[in-house]
């Protein structure tokens, strides 16, 4: 094992990161290499990487997944994740990634336990992600690359977070629809912050002046009230799930321009947005790029 360890260290060096910092100390190639012993230890207990070879496209979902707190709070299972695939086939995700989530997903909740300290995270996972890809690049020890993992842990991500928040396209992007129509119409504080994309506070603030409650059919009739389509919008019908939102300096920036023209803009209807929040609106990307010169 340790020819493994010399050789990740020798790949570490050749990417550029050097053995020694110029006061002589260890440089961050000893740190990857003792992130990965305590890693290993802590899951294993041994310093020897030989099951942290053998479960390593397991581990990198850990990796690539536990930091996201929209996938970490979603509790469908591998099964119901992948019909929502069979049922939309226009998602593609090979079938070495489908049956290496699956898996991961058989012991989510044993790693979840295991390797629960935030910092302890995110340390090792960016020391694990540079071993799987040594290994990818380097040993040939697997067909996917880190990068074609990374691609279909976004993707997992999206996923689990539509299958309970989605926003409708076309005339009525802001609704939200339950997939799964066995649960209650019921939405939690956290679920609308993600979906929102404002804070905790908001959320309760919204609450205390009865601007809303916490089911389905007052949240739609609220998202309605504050959403604002362009005609722009109404004709072309863009697909909401790929465009990017932003706010009026983003705009601004954007479009090279000043806020008031963004705000004036906003005002004669020329850009769809959304006013959820008082302190914050959301301009839709697709107008923006039908504007920009």
């Amino acid at each position: 094992m340790n020819n493994i360890k010399d050789d990740f260290k020798c790949w570490l060096i050749k990417q550029g990161i050097s053995d020694k910092l110029i006061n002589g100390k260890s440089s961050t190639l000893y740190e990857y290499v003792r992130q990965l012993n305590v890693l290993s230890e802590k899951l294993y207990n041994t310093t020897d990487w030989d099951l942290l070879i053998e479960n390593a496209p397991i581990l990198i979902f850990f990796f690539l997944l536990c930091g996201k707190a929209k996938y970490k709070n979603n509790n469908y299972s591998f099964n119901e994740f992948q019909q929502y695939i069979i049922n939309n086939k226009q998602i593609v995700i090979s079938p070495y990634i489908m049956e290496t989530f699956s898996q991961y997903k058989a012991k989510e909740e044993e790693l979840l336990q295991l390797l629960n300290n935030k910092s302890f995270n995110t340390k090792a996972s960016v020391s694990f992600i540079k071993f799987y890809q040594f290994l990818n690049e380097d040993k040939n020890k697997f067909e996917i690359s880190i990068d074609e993992i990374k691609h279909a842990s976004s993707q997992i991500i999206k996923i689990h977070t539509m299958l309970k928040l989605v926003p409708i396209s076309a005339s009525r992007p802001a609704e939200i629809k339950i997939t799964n129509q066995n649960m209650a119409q019921k939405i939690t504080i956290e679920e609308l912050k993600d979906f929102l994309d404002c804070s905790r506070s908001t959320i309760e603030r919204l609450l205390k002046k009865k601007c809303l409650e916490l089911n389905i059919d007052s949240i739609n009739i609220y998202l309605m009230e504050h959403y604002h389509p362009s005609v722009l919008t109404r004709i072309y019908s863009p697909d909401f799930f790929n465009e990017k939102w932003y706010t009026i300096a983003e705009a601004a920036d954007f479009l090279n321009c000043s806020q008031s023209t963004i705000k004036r803009m906003l005002k004669n209807r020329l850009l769809s947005f959304t006013d959820y929040s008082a302190h914050k609106i959301k301009i839709l990307g697709h107008d923006l790029n039908f504007h920009k010169k």
